[in-house]
């Protein structure tokens, strides 16, 4: 199965070279790699079907809204099975109800009489047969004008609707997980009030994002907040760009779609090499090329999750990044920090103070120096044979 490297998809068409799943999606690629602004028209289009999914104006969809979509499914998915049944049933025949009955009606004669044990027995097994004949007699009658082929396209047809409803069902959830809507415990309001008392900030529900299901949960935490800042550092040959992108694929897993920005390797051999290593292969994480911050700001607006590879190589400053989260309110940044010769980060420390979770890259191995979410863990990156890692609690 192939997947559309713009939105995900699974590619339908016949060529085997094909990368999007139609003209649009090869337009929208085209127009993020080079920095492009998307037309007005398209914009209207996308928000009209955002409203459609219940993304509307500040809100984000409650869990319990998916978990009653999946029950939705296996309800439908429960009624397909019934129609399965039937049509094999009529496709192959089955015991008719007449049938079971005249054979419990005959045998039930014998056994309300006054007859002895061994005459009982022979009346009921006689007299069911008896019963279970002409059963299928009334049976046959029944069904003389009964059109087989007529009854079959009718189940054939709401075994149609009912696959197609399964589908549209599965591909509205996968629209909310992709667009970064669905991680939220509650519907609240994004923008938080400017003024509130401390038994308001107790009750009040700030959204958060489940990372729960993550492999990388005990480094980074459970929950989230949404968005969340992160700065990666390291020196070179460390495993910054293993880790990072190790860490885009878990979130690319659960929370939507993700933007890796390299201003230093980008789409390389040593890329594919981390990728394949790993197995990171997912249709969800989109390798970008830095050209400049004018045309970071514009991709980065239609992504949920952006990581920049890195602060130093692109030449962006701590004023430029905390102007990149005003310009995107929505978007979580995770940024990459080179490491000096004396093992320190590389730029002010204001980058450390503006973040929520600083991770340090040392010898293969991710140690939180600060985390907002959890308590400070390490995480091995290799192991000996390079494919997974392991937490270890501080």
């Amino acid at each position: 199965m192939r997947y559309c490297k713009n939105c995900g998809k699974s590619i339908e068409s016949k060529h085997k070279k094909a990368k999007y799943c139609s003209n649009g999606c090869r337009q929208e690629a085209y127009r993020k790699r080079n920095g492009i602004d998307e037309p007005d028209f398209l914009k209207s289009k996308k928000n009209r079907s955002i409203s459609k999914l219940g993304a509307i104006n500040n809100y984000v969809i409650p869990s319990n809204k998916i978990d009653s979509g999946h029950a939705y499914i296996n309800k439908l998915q429960s009624e397909l099975n019934l129609l399965y049944q039937e049509r094999h049933n009529v496709n192959n025949g089955d015991v008719s109800f007449w049938a079971i009955a005249g054979a419990v009606g005959g045998a039930s004669i014998p056994l309300n009489s006054e007859l002895s044990g061994m005459d009982k027995l022979i009346g009921a097994l006689g007299l069911g047969y008896l019963g279970y004949k002409l059963g299928e007699e009334i049976n046959k009658n029944s069904r003389s004008s009964f059109d087989k082929k007529a009854y079959l396209i009718e189940l054939s047809a709401k075994i149609h609707a009912k696959e197609k409803a399964i589908i549209q069902a599965k591909n509205t959830i996968l629209k909310f997980e992709k667009l970064g809507l669905v991680n939220s415990k509650k519907a609240v309001v994004k923008s938080k009030p400017k003024s509130m008392s401390l038994k308001e900030i107790a009750e009040y529900q700030f959204p958060t994002i489940d990372f729960s299901y993550s492999k990388l949960s005990q480094l980074l935490g459970y929950d989230l907040g949404e968005p969340f800042y992160s700065i990666i550092w390291g020196s070179a040959g460390q495993g910054k760009s293993t880790f990072s992108l190790i860490f885009a694929s878990e979130i690319s897993r659960n929370l939507g779609r993700v933007l890796y920005v390299s201003a230093e390797e980008a789409i390389s051999k040593n890329v594919q090499q981390i990728v394949k290593r790993n197995k990171l292969q997912t249709p969800h994480v989109e390798i970008q090329e830095f050209t400049s911050l004018k045309a970071l700001e514009r991709s980065a607006k239609a992504f949920k999750y952006l990581f920049i590879d890195s602060l130093n190589a692109s030449r962006i400053s701590n004023e430029d990044l905390e102007a990149l989260k005003v310009k995107c309110p929505e978007t979580s940044i995770i940024a990459i920090l080179q490491a000096t010769k004396d093992g320190r980060y590389r730029g002010t420390s204001e980058f450390m103070h503006n973040t929520d979770i600083e991770i340090e890259i040392l010898n293969g191995v991710a140690r939180t120096n600060k985390n907002r979410y959890s308590h400070l863990s390490e995480y091995e990156i290799f192991n000996q044979h390079q494919t997974y890692g392991k937490v270890v609690n501080l």
